[in-house]
């Protein structure tokens, strides 16, 4: 018998007629799915060449910034930048074996050594490290050597600056680096620095270039950078000393103390031995004369704004011994509590985030404990670099309570037109008032950056103490 073909039930009839629908549903999909990733490819194209755009740009600003900023430093520097000269005539001196320290009148000693006698100082104050330090210099006539020190301290600076910000941001492009870089070379305190031709910013290039050293254990230039810092300007350099005590390289801290020690003692033995050391002592007790820009008692017209801790007592209670000794117990009090902190962090003290952290202090106490001016604030600028690049590091109120501040005096106060502001606006010598703001910046910025210290070490030592539970629960199990 012929075989009969069974007849079809009701769902396979739905089923037969649903097929070609079906196949025109998954034809559209997909169509559309082919779209939709056709359609991300460009949107990421698109932000790719956005991103692009940006960093090029960003490049452009940097170029145009570093550009203005060497223009206006370079021209602040020619009008005057008689500060050089002083190391000059000092590096002439180590030369000459002269004791410059014993000079009766240092006019004709500088117009000697160079050439001029219209910035001459009441005294010399510099020590023989740094002389030493920029002696290759003396060799040269004074305006070629003076010109190289101004590239060498940009250089220095750009150099340190850029090695800092591409250990903090590794991922960044050229551009955005460049365009930071631009913004630092046109920063407030470099052109106060570059105006008087200050070592303050090679010390700064010197600073950053020595905290990535130490971060990628290159110990032997961690110990140049230090020690030329230290020599240079030695108020300036215990940042160096303490983040190398912070760290626990001990060997280090007493290398860069000895290499001090070294350089100091066989250039007073050039210049004339005891004699010499007596001659700089008698020196610096004229330091701060009360005719001289020095004195810190801000009432002075003639004093120049300070940064440490006797310029705001002079100004609360104008008693100079008594403010210098409740500034040292403000500065070994300080100095306890950040050496407590460390002791604290002793079992993280060589991670970057660490280093970072004691930065800050280690930079405003060096500010507020020894005499310096206002160009020196540009230290100011590196514990704001590590702030801003890590803010989920940090609680982010209390940088903005350290960067704000800081900012504001080292990159955007106008010194000279402020102090005019104030005198036009309100008369009766009330530019002196201003002179204060840079001390109380300062004291700001440090009780903002032991905060941070102490909000930090907090936060480390909890979460070291939680990877230990874990680990103990983990043997248990």
């Amino acid at each position: 018998m012929p075989r009969l073909n069974r007849p079809s039930t009701a769902p396979e009839q739905a089923t037969e007629r649903l097929q070609p629908i079906l196949a025109t549903m998954s034809a559209t999909a997909d169509s559309q799915a082919m779209y939709g990733s056709g359609r991300g490819a460009a949107f990421e194209s698109v932000l790719k060449r956005s991103s692009k755009v940006r960093a090029w740009g960003a490049l452009a600003l940097g170029l145009v910034l570093l550009a203005g900023g060497l223009y206006i430093n370079w021209n602040v520097t020619v009008g005057r930048g008689e500060d050089f000269g002083h190391l000059y005539v000092m590096g002439k001196s180590l030369v000459r074996g002269f004791d410059v320290y014993l000079a009766p009148d240092l006019h004709p000693v500088y117009l000697d050594m160079t050439g001029s006698d219209d910035w001459v100082p009441w005294g010399a104050f510099y020590t023989p490290s740094a002389g030493a330090a920029t002696l290759p210099l003396s060799f040269l006539p004074y305006g070629p050597a003076r010109a190289a020190f101004f590239l060498i301290s940009c250089l220095v600076l750009l150099a340190g600056a850029n090695q800092l910000i591409q250990l903090l941001k590794p991922r960044w492009h050229m551009g955005y680096r460049v365009l930071l870089l631009g913004g630092l070379m046109c920063a407030s305190a470099n052109r106060w620095a570059f105006l008087y031709l200050q070592a303050a910013p090679l010390i700064f290039g010197l600073l950053c270039m020595f905290v990535v050293a130490l971060h990628q254990r290159r110990i032997s230039f961690a110990l140049v950078t230090a020690t030329l810092g230290l020599c240079v300007k030695f108020s300036l350099g215990l940042p160096f000393l303490g983040l190398a005590l912070v760290q626990r390289r001990y060997a280090l801290a007493v290398a860069i103390a000895a290499a001090w020690l070294v350089v100091n003692g066989v250039g007073f033995i050039r210049l004339g031995g005891v004699d010499a050391v007596r001659g700089y002592q008698q020196t610096m007790s004229t330091l701060e004369r009360a005719d001289e820009v020095n004195y810190p008692d801000f009432r002075s017209l003639r004093s120049m704004t300070r940064t440490d801790w006797p310029y705001l007592l002079n100004a609360i209670s104008p008693d100079l011994q008594r403010s210098a000794l409740l500034g040292m117990l403000l500065s070994a009090a300080s100095c306890g509590l950040v050496g407590w902190q460390a002791w604290r962090s002793r079992k993280f003290a060589d991670e970057l985030g660490t280093t970072a952290a004691f930065m800050g202090p280690l930079v405003c106490l060096s500010l507020l404990s020894v005499y310096h001016h206002h160009y020196d604030a540009i230290s100011l600028l590196a514990p704001a670099l590590f702030y801003l690049s890590w803010p989920g590091t940090y609680d982010r109120r209390l940088i903005a309570l350290f960067v704000v501040p800081a900012l504001a005096y080292a990159g955007l106060h106008q010194v000279g037109n402020v102090e005019l502001f104030f005198d036009h606006m309100f008369g009766g010598n009330a530019a002196i008032l201003v002179k204060l703001y840079g001390v109380v910046t300062m004291i700001v910025t440090l009780v903002a950056s032991l905060l941070l210290l102490e909000s930090y070490i907090r936060g480390r030592a909890g979460q070291g103490r939680g990877v230990l539970v874990a680990q103990q629960l983990a043997q248990a199990a």
